[in-house]
């Protein structure tokens, strides 16, 4: 079903695989032109394969470096002529370890992909739109691991500032009708999940009354909503896509 017009230009990162995979062939199957965005060229390039339709494109971009991200939406910008009026920010990195082995080489790996790539890529999407005095709708990835896990203290702590960068945004770019909204998946099915510690996994199924991971569509279907229309009054949001976890 056609959600979204030929000329919504939905940009994601992290689209080589899991959520936002996930994510692009949805927008893509409901009308979106998608612009698959990975670190990994020949992992987005599957992905630009798999989507339905056709004018998709992807490209290779490091979401922690400002300048490159820059450079990337500029060069979609260019070749649509219209700046992606859809953002879904997918891209994160998640390295498990306990507190006391943390490097800052760990600690800052993990900040530059999930909270720099987060802010670079919301600012340069945020400045086109503002430009091209386009409305759009940016959704950022927090996670259920915000409110703290053994072995996940740095990844933890790097979703509650995505969580507080975006409500903050929100409320800067709202005037200018840009909505900024966050997704916060539980465990989800991914290979991501594959390298959580088996204690971590235990504190999962014991706590979510639906007995399993999520699934990447299920989560892309609430992204989804948040980039279409139909959650027009919806910014500066944050929820949960992850099963009832108690």
């Amino acid at each position: 079903m056609a959600v979204f017009q030929k000329n919504a230009i939905a940009l994601v990162t992290g689209a080589g695989s899991g959520i936002g995979r996930a994510t692009s062939q949805l927008l893509a199957s409901q009308g979106a032109t998608v612009v698959a965005a990975d670190i990994n060229k020949k992992a987005a390039e599957e992905t630009l394969r798999s989507l339905s339709g056709k004018d998709h494109m992807c490209i290779q971009v490091d979401v922690s470096k400002r300048d490159a991200v820059g450079a990337a939406v500029a060069e979609v910008t260019k070749k649509f002529s219209s700046p992606p009026i859809i953002a879904a920010n997918c891209a994160g990195l998640m390295l498990h370890q306990s507190l006391q082995d943390l490097t800052e080489e760990t600690y800052n790996k993990i900040f530059n992909v999930n909270v720099k790539g987060t802010v670079w890529m919301t600012q340069a999407v945020c400045r086109e739109l503002v430009a091209a005095k386009k409305r759009g709708s940016i959704i950022n990835i927090s996670s259920m691991a915000r409110h703290g896990y053994p072995y996940l203290t740095i990844y933890g702590a790097t979703k509650g500032a995505i969580e507080v960068f975006s409500i903050s945004a929100a409320k800067e770019f709202g005037p200018q009708g840009i909505r900024i909204n966050v997704v916060a998946p539980g465990f989800t099915d991914t290979a991501m999940m594959l390298s959580f510690p088996e204690e971590l996994k235990k504190v999962y199924s014991d706590s979510n009354p639906l007995n399993r991971p999520g699934k990447p569509e299920e989560i892309a279907e609430v992204i989804a909503f948040l980039a279409s229309d139909r959650s027009s009054y919806v910014n500066g949001s944050f929820m949960y896509v992850h099963g009832g976890h108690l």
